[in-house]
């Protein structure tokens, strides 16, 4: 699983910092090469990427959190990849940011079951 976790997100951010990113940056796309609307674009677009998340099982109000968890980190990644000229960069924040949301993803669910009594082995 771990595996399959950092294959996508290096995926994810080759086709959106790498190949997108760099289109706006570029002037290819047709857009203005303004940096903050390439950084914004770029996490417009990843964002977008995890609308499908809201009909998975995470439900609207869950799917909206990942959402705009994933425009934020999408930001991150679009300011690492526009500053530091690396692609590297963009997949150490898009990495990084998966763990975190691990992280305080648990930590959330395990406070809902506390406080609406949902425990296992009820």
């Amino acid at each position: 699983m771990l595996g399959v976790w950092i294959v996508s997100s290096v995926g994810e951010e080759v086709f959106v910092r790498g190949l997108v990113q760099s289109w706006i940056a570029e002037g290819s796309l047709g857009m203005p090469r303004d940096r903050r609307l390439v950084v914004w674009a770029s996490a417009v677009m990843f964002a977008a990427m995890h609308v499908p998340l809201m009909w998975k099982g995470a439900g609207p109000v869950g799917g909206a959190i990942i959402v705009a968890g994933t425009l934020g980190l999408g930001w991150g990644a679009a300011m690492a990849r526009a500053s530091g000229r690396s692609l590297w960069h963009a997949i150490g924040v898009h990495v990084f940011g998966n763990a975190a949301a691990l992280a305080f993803g648990v930590v959330g669910v395990v406070t809902f079951r506390l406080i609406y009594g949902h425990l296992p082995g009820r």
